[in-house]
């Protein structure tokens, strides 16, 4: 008997297509395969698996993306469920095959791995799903980018695409990457001086004084700077594969290595922006997932770290860059070269650069080769890439979550307190610099991770014995600058979410919190909405103070430089003004104020209030830090 079957092939890029053949009940998927890869256009090497679809139609006009989505969603049911070639199709459908259906999908190993780590996670890591399947929306809609050069000479268009977080404009930043990738939080800590690098040697420091004299001087063409400085580059950087076209032909850098992307410009502001060029580079890379010397062929188990390099006549700029849940870049070393009579310092500082740089794409190139040859280098779980991977800062490096036995879970919403919801309108876009996270200790307990430029441990410690702040657990230094503080996960609300006037038990313990950091000389600094925790506690509400980083001793610390100008600032407070413990009683009086100011008419008593949390609400998002 002949039947329609209707199959669905989807690519991890670019449209599903739908194909419908006559085939005969008693054939096995295996025949029907010789006509599914002619109609697909594969070669016979690319293995295909099948999954059957229930209760899966077309819905007219509905967008090929939209379509991919909804698909790999369905797929992610049929995780460990791939039907064998040898079936038949009267054993898969021993009742026919139904009407007006999809009856079958077929993906291939990289839409596999992709269904395969969503659909087989575990309950308690099934929070990571949201931001894995943002990932992958990102990965997919690369190819909206315009070529590498073009973003050279448009920026705008690079710097503004949704999954692409370079530091431009102003918000558009993700979390340092060197919480991501230990070889690029090495880099980045020498090159800014967090921790001394190797002593430059003769040679290198010969190279970068070649480097600068042939930057300083003047060429004709972009191609006459590029063979003058050619031999330089290949003498520290060997093994360059110079204007090699990717095999997708979407990218051909100046030069790259397994780990580094170098493009240089004759002179600034002609030609384009070199580093904006690097970073489009970078992200055809990723994008190209073809071929047995591609790069982007591990993106299902990497974030895929690499070195950035730009030269713009007398321009050197050093950039890492990372996928997370989408590129994330970080620009780690600039210099101005000019002949003067400090060109020593220059050398040298240029030297050490170029040495921490050999470093780093050495250990990049070995990575990168261990991906390609081990299997057992790869991470355990794939489905965490997204996700903070930070290292002791003391040696010997150790990441912090094999210390801890910690396992994070997902990031949490500045916003709305809750983990960041992808399909709400803004929430990602306003936290991918938020740097609060929620994880699993070793017992499996759900606790808070921030990180964090400055924090005052002992601030937090002292109202935590007091039950005025969560516990806190442990607190380091992680490569990159950053603190790490684990603390307790508190189950309740920020003050600035709540629709009724805050409680006298609230108020009084905000009092008390205030009261005892005073007694200490510390000034909170931050005393709003926002960093007021409210939980239930046998039957009455209370409160813990959240978010020290600013906390420092009265009439010594400073607020940081680029503190916003809110309204609701006693008025001496300024950028990197000296902190006062009267600035934390006036917020303590205007908070006190929303508890104990109750109109006869409750109903604008309750409006004022609803009125005051929105603008503080308001105050979180527009805060400069």
């Amino acid at each position: 008997m002949s039947w329609p079957l209707t199959a669905i092939y989807c690519p991890l890029m670019g449209e599903p297509r739908v194909f419908t053949s006559l085939v005969q009940s008693a054939d096995p998927l295996g025949v029907f395969d010789h006509e599914a890869y002619t109609w697909i256009d594969l070669p016979k090497k690319n293995v295909l698996y099948h999954f059957q679809l229930t209760d899966f139609d077309l819905t007219p006009g509905e967008s090929d993306s939209a379509l991919r989505e909804r698909l790999l969603a369905a797929l992610q049911n049929q995780v460990g469920k791939q039907l064998p070639v040898s079936w038949s199709l009267d054993k898969i459908w021993p009742n026919g095959l139904p009407r007006d259906r999809v009856h079958l999908a077929l993906v291939e190993s990289d839409v596999l791995k992709r269904i395969s780590a969503i659909g087989t996670l575990s309950v308690e890591l099934q929070p990571r799903m949201p931001a894995m399947h943002e990932r992958n929306r990102n990965l997919m809609n690369i190819h909206q980018l315009s070529a590498p050069s073009e973003c050279g000479n448009n920026p705008v268009a690079l710097y503004t695409h949704s999954g692409t977080l370079g530091g431009r404009p102003q918000g558009r930043f993700g979390l340092p990457i060197s919480l991501y990738s230990p070889q690029l939080a090495a880099l980045s800590d020498i090159l800014s001086k967090r921790s001394t690098g190797t002593t430059p040697t003769a040679l290198i420091l010969r190279q970068a004084q070649e480097l600068i004299t042939l930057s300083l001087a003047f060429y004709n063409s972009e191609e006459e700077r590029e063979n003058a400085i050619r031999p330089v580059i290949d003498r520290v950087f060997p093994g360059a594969k110079w204007h090699h076209k990717l095999p997708n032909g979407s990218a051909k850098p100046a030069a790259v290595w397994e780990g580094q992307i170098f493009e240089l410009k004759n002179e600034r502001g002609s030609g384009g922006d070199p580093t904006a060029q690097t970073i489009a580079d970078y992200e055809q890379i990723v994008d190209d997932v073809e071929g047995a010397e591609s790069l982007g062929r591990f993106r299902s188990h990497s974030i895929m770290p690499m070195i950035l390099l730009s030269l713009a006549s007398t321009q050197f700029e050093v950039c890492g860059a990372i996928y997370t849940d989408m590129a994330q870049v970080d620009h780690l070393f600039s210099m101005n070269f000019y002949d003067s009579i400090y060109l020593e310092d220059q050398v040298l500082a240029l030297g050490g650069a170029l040495m921490a740089l050999q470093a780093t794409l050495s250990e990049l190139k070995l990575y990168y080769a261990a991906l390609c040859t081990d299997e057992g280098s790869r991470p355990k779980d794939p489905s965490a890439l997204h996700l903070p991977f930070p290292v002791s800062a003391e040696q010997p490096y150790t990441p912090v979550t094999t210390l801890l036995d910690l396992r994070f879970l997902y990031k949490l919403s500045r916003l709305t307190g809750l983990a960041i919801d992808p399909l709400l309108n803004g929430d990602w876009e306003a936290n991918t610099r938020n740097a609060v996270f929620v994880a699993l200790d070793s017992d499996g307990v759900q606790v808070v991770v921030k990180f964090a430029r400055r924090y005052n441990v002992e601030a937090h410690q002292l109202l935590a014995n007091l039950s005025l702040a969560p516990k806190l657990h442990h607190h380091c230094l992680v490569r990159g600058g950053l603190t790490m503080v684990v603390m307790e996960k508190i189950t309740g609300q920020m003050a600035s979410h709540l629709t009724m006037p805050l409680a006298s038990s609230v108020l009084r313990d905000v009092r008390q919190a205030v009261e005892v950091l005073h007694g200490r000389d510390i000034v909170f600094g931050d005393l709003r909405l926002p960093n007021i925790v409210v939980y239930h506690q046998q039957g009455e509400e209370r409160a813990v103070l959240v978010d020290f980083d600013w906390a420092a001793d009265a009439g010594h610390g400073r607020y940081p430089a680029t503190i916003s100008d809110l309204s609701v600032w006693e008025p001496t407070v300024a950028p990197y003004a000296i902190m006062q413990k009267a600035h934390d009683l006036h917020l303590l009086d205007a908070i006190e104020r929303l508890g104990e100011e109750k109109p006869r008419d409750g109903k604008e008593g309750h409006t004022a209030v609803m009125a005051t949390q929105k603008l503080e609400r308001r105050n979180i998002i527009n805060q400069g830090n």
